[in-house]
C-alpha cells in the first residue's frame, strides 16, 4: 500500500538559502593516485582523493536554520504491509525515515524525533536519523535538505513502487531511488545515469543511522579496514589495516572515527547491528555495492555525546552503517558519458543467537549472520528482485523536486532519462530559478534588487546547461548587475578565474552590490592581495543592506586576513544597526574571540557563559571549547602575572572545565 501523508513532529526553520555565491581559493588538478601496500590491487588506491570540487557553485549554501523546534509535520511517502512500514521524507532528500517492523513491535533503524538542521553536509544544512542517499560528490549530498520529485506506480510483484529522483547539476547526474516492499523487507534499487556525452566523477554512500546502546554490535564479514595517510614525499597512501577489537563495538569509542571495512570479494555484502538481546538491523546487497562503513561518533567522550544531542535534542545517542560503492568515502571513480550504474539493496529485521552475535570472534559472528541472512532468502532476493521495480501501471508523480532538471532539458535540448520525467511544471513560478525559464524566453533576466534581506532569492547557473546559459547571458545587449554576477559565477566554477573576476568587476561598474563585492573580496585573498580584499569586504557591509548572513561573512572573512579591529568593527556596526544580530550565536562567537584577541577579557567571560547556542557549529568545529580554553588561559596569566604561553590546556581544563554544552571536542583535547 502507497500513501501521502503529513506526519507530525517538532521542526526547527531550515530558513532561506544564502544568497552569497560559494566562493573559495583557486583551484588545482587531481592529485597522483594513492601508492598502495604490497599485496593491495593498485586499483584500490586509484581514485583516492580524485574529483575534488573547489566550490559548491551553482548551488548556494543552507545555512538560514534555527536551533527552535516547534509543532509542524513533514510529508512522507509512506511504503506499508503486514510486516513493514517505511516512510520517506520527500521534502529532505528522500530520507528514509523511519522503517517500523510489525512483527517485531520495534524501531528498526535511529528515528530521529525532530528535525533540527546542523552544519555537516556539502551546503551546510544536514539531519540525522533514518537512510540518507548520498550522491555525486564525497559528503553529505547537495539534496540532503532539499525536495526530490516522488512517484508511484504499481510493480509486476503485485506491490507499489515508490520512485525518488532528482538532477544533481554538479555531477550532471541522475539518480533514481526506487523503493517497495516485499514481504519482511524493504528493497531499493539505484540507479545512478551519466545522461551526457561528456565523462564525470560519481560516488555514492546509502548511510543508514543505528540507534546506539553500550551492547551494540555490527556484523559486517571483513577483518580489515581501510586507511589512508601520506609519505615523506607527500604522495597520498592507501592500506589494510586489522580492525580492533573494539572496532565493531561502537559504544567503546572516545573519539569520532570511520572505519572502512574490506570485505573479500568472494564474500556476500551486508552490515547490521544488534543488541545484546540478539535484535537488530541488517542491510544487504547485491555484490556491486562494495563498501561498507562504521562511523562512531566516541560517547566515550563529552564532545560525541554533546553532537548527539545537538542533533536529536535528547540523551539518545547513534552510530551509522553505510554502504558504499566504492571501498571509501575518499573515493570518486570517473563515469564515462551515456552509462549508468545500478544495485540492489535491502533492508530488514535481524535476530538471533545473541551468543553467536555477540562473540568476540568476528569470523564467527560474521559467517552466523551470513548464515541467517543465505537461509532466508535474503541475497538471492536483492540478486532477483527485477520483478518488483517492473512498472506494471500508471504512474503517478504526487510531488516535484526542483525545476534544474526541466531547464536542463530545454537548454540542452536532451532529455535526461528514459527512466523518470523533468516536468515543465516543475519550473514553479516562485522559485529561483523561474529567472532561467525567462532568460531563455525573453533572452533577459528579470529586475532584482543587489539590496540583500534576510528572504532574498537568488540561485546560480551551472552544470551541463551552464555553456548554454553562458551564451545566453553573454548575448544580452546592455547586461545587469545581476547578468554579470551570473556571468562571473559560471566563469568561476568552470576555473576561468580572471574571466570571473572581469565579470565581477562589471557587474560593480553597472550598480554597486555585495555579492560580486564579497566574490571579489575572496579571489583578492586567493592571490595574496589581502589589503584589497578587506577593503571589497568593507564595501560590501556599507551596501549590503539587513543580511546577517553578510556580516557572519564579513567578520569571518576580516579577522583572517585584517585585523581584530576590523572584524571587531564589523560586528559593531551590524549590532548597532541591528541590535537583534547579537542574539545570533556566530555573531556572538566571533564578538567573544574578538574580545579575547583584545584582551577584554572580563567582557568576553560575560558573553561567553550566556552565549547563545552557535546554530551553525560545523563538524570538526571546536571554536567554542578553543575560545573558552584561550580565555582562561589569558586570565589566569594575568590574574598570577604568568606569562600566558606558560598556561597549558591541560591546566586550564583542570581548572575551568569546559562546559558540557558548549564542547564538540571528537578527536582528543587538543585546542585547533
Amino acid at each position: 500500500m502507497f500513501a501521502f501523508e503529513r506526519v507530525p513532529m517538532k521542526c526547527a526553520s531550515l530558513g532561506t538559502p544564502n544568497a552569497i555565491p560559494d566562493i573559495r581559493g583557486l583551484a588545482g588538478g587531481n592529485p597522483a593516485p594513492a601508492l598502495v601496500d604490497p599485496g593491495m590491487p593498485p586499483e584500490e588506491g586509484a581514485w583516492v582523493h580524485q574529483g575534488h570540487v573547489h566550490t559548491m557553485l551553482p548551488y548556494t549554501m543552507q545555512d538560514g536554520y534555527d536551533r527552535n523546534p516547534a509543532d509542524a509535520a513533514l510529508r512522507m511517502a509512506v511504503l506499508e504491509n503486514e510486516h513493514l512500514r517505511a516512510e520517506f521524507a520527500v521534502d529532505l532528500g528522500g530520507r528514509l525515515w523511519s522503517l517500523y517492523s510489525k512483527d517485531e513491535g520495534r524501531e528498526l533503524l535511529f528515528r530521529n524525533n525532530v528535525f533540527q538542521p546542523a552544519n555537516l553536509a556539502l551546503r551546510n544544512a544536514w539531519f540525522s536519523g533514518g537512510v540518507e542517499w548520498n550522491v555525486g560528490i564525497i559528503g553529505h549530498h547537495m539534496h540532503t535538505c532539499s525536495p526530490l520529485f516522488a512517484a508511484h506506480c504499481p510493480n509486476a510483484a503485485g506491490g507499489e513502487t515508490l520512485m525518488l529522483w532528482e538532477y544533481e547539476r554538479k555531477r550532471g547526474l541522475v539518480f533514481v531511488v526506487r523503493a517497495t516492499l516485499a514481504g519482511d523487507v524493504l528493497l531499493v534499487r539505484v540507479t545512478v545515469e551519466n545522461p551526457h556525452d561528456r565523462s564525470t566523477y560519481v560516488y555514492w554512500w546509502s548511510n543508514m543511522a543505528a540507534e546506539q546502546h553500550e551492547d551494540t554490535r555490527i556484523l559486517v564479514p571483513a577483518e580489515k579496514y581501510y586507511t589512508y595517510g601520506r609519505n615523506e614525499a607527500g604522495r597520498a597512501t592507501a592500506h589494510r589495516t586489522p580492525v580492533p577489537d573494539y572496532g565493531y563495538w561502537p559504544a567503546k569509542h572516545s573519539y569520532a572515527y570511520d572505519y572502512f571495512f574490506q570485505i573479500p570479494e568472494d564474500r556476500p555484502k551486508f552490515e547490521g547491528a544488534v543488541r545484546g538481546d540478539g535484535r537488530g538491523f541488517v542491510q544487504f546487497s547485491t555484490d556491486n555495492l562494495i563498501g561498507r562503513k562504521l562511523f562512531v561518533w566516541g560517547t566515550e567522550s563529552q564532545g560525541g555525546r554533546t553532537w548527539n544531542r545537538w542533533l536529536s535534542h535528547d540523551d539518545r545517542y547513534y552510530a551509522e552503517t553505510q554502504a558504499g560503492l566504492l571501498h571509501s568515502q575518499m573515493e570518486q571513480r570517473p563515469m564515462a558519458g551515456r552509462t549508468k550504474f545500478e544495485w540492489t539493496e535491502g533492508y530488514a529485521a535481524l535476530t538471533g543467537e545473541p551468543t553467536l552475535f555477540q562473540n568476540a570472534d568476528n569470523r564467527i559472528s560474521s559467517a552466523y549472520t551470513e548464515n541467517i541472512l543465505t537461509l532466508a532468502g535474503r541475497f538471492d532476493l536483492v540478486n532477483h528482485a527485477d520483478a518488483y521495480f517492473e512498472q506494471a501501471g500508471e504512474r503517478e508523480i504526487v510531488s516535484y523536486g526542483s525545476g534544474w532538471g526541466a531547464l536542463t532539458e530545454l537548454y540542452t535540448g536532451e532529455t535526461l532519462s528514459s527512466l523518470v520525467p523533468f516536468p515543465a511544471e516543475s519550473i514553479a513560478a516562485d522559485s529561483p530559478e523561474h529567472d532561467f525559464l525567462a532568460l531563455y524566453e525573453t533572452g533577459r533576466l528579470p529586475e532584482k534588487s543587489p539590496v540583500l534581506e534576510e528572504d532574498y532569492a537568488i540561485d546560480y547557473a551551472g552544470g551541463a546547461a551552464g555553456g548554454a546559459i553562458l551564451q545566453k547571458l553573454e548575448a544580452i545587449p546592455e547586461k545587469s548587475w545581476y547578468a554579470w554576477l551570473e556571468i562571473g559565477c559560471l566563469y568561476y566554477e568552470a576555473k576561468s578565474f580572471n574571466a570571473a573576476e572581469a565579470a565581477f568587476r562589471k557587474s560593480l561598474a553597472v550598480r554597486e552590490n555585495a555579492l560580486a563585492l564579497t566574490a571579489l573580496a575572496k579571489l583578492a585573498a586567493a592571490r595574496g592581495k589581502d589589503a584589497e580584499g578587506v577593503a571589497l569586504m568593507k564595501r560590501a557591509l556599507a551596501v549590503g543592506g539587513e543580511y546577517v548572513r553578510l556580516v557572519i561573512d564579513a567578520a569571518a572573512y576580516l579577522r583572517a586576513h585584517g585585523t581584530p579591529e576590523d572584524a571587531d568593527e564589523a560586528i559593531r556596526a551590524g549590532v548597532t544597526a541591528h541590535p537583534g544580530y547579537l542574539g545570533n550565536g556566530r555573531i556572538a562567537l566571533l564578538y567573544i574571540q574578538n574580545l579575547v584577541k583584545q584582551g577584554r577579557l572580563d567582557e568576553a567571560e560575560a558573553l561567553l557563559l550566556k552565549v547563545p547556542e552557535v546554530a551553525d557549529m560545523r563538524e570538526g568545529e571546536v571554536s567554542t571549547s578553543a575560545v573558552w580554553i584561550e580565555l582562561y588561559r589569558e586570565k589566569i596569566a594575568r590574574d598570577e602575572n604568568r606569562p600566558a604561553d606558560e598556561v597549558s590546556a591541560d591546566e586550564v581544563l583542570s581548572r575551568h572545565p569546559v562546559p558540557a554544552a558548549i564542547d564538540f571536542r571528537m578527536s582528543g583535547y587538543e585546542v585547533h
